[in-house]
């Protein structure tokens, strides 16, 4: 199994306009990457992935970190919300 399974569609509302890219190309970027034994190994792969594609801890308290690939338009285009990774997209994996 590969990381990349886990990234299959997300059924729930996004936090800013840029987190549907940022699902995309996570998904893409962990494809081929194989599934860690534990959940905590597979936790921080995400977040250095997170970090690698965005330029941002995924600790950081900032309410947003902007990313100009992804602006695609709208207010918070190319917007990034932290918060919302970490309180929903990182639980919604660690289930699956």
């Amino acid at each position: 199994k590969f990381v990349g399974c886990l990234f299959n569609r997300w059924e729930d509302r996004w936090g800013l306009r840029g987190d549907p890219f940022l699902w995309e190309e996570l998904s893409n970027f962990l494809a081929k990457e194989p599934l860690p034994a534990s959940v905590s190994q597979l936790m921080a792969l995400i977040e250095k992935a997170f970090f690698q594609l965005v330029g941002s801890q995924l600790s950081d308290p900032s309410p947003s970190v902007y990313v100009d690939r992804y602006n695609h338009g709208g207010l918070s285009g190319g917007h990034v919300c932290g918060e919302f990774w970490r309180d929903k997209v990182l639980p919604e994996l660690h289930r699956r």
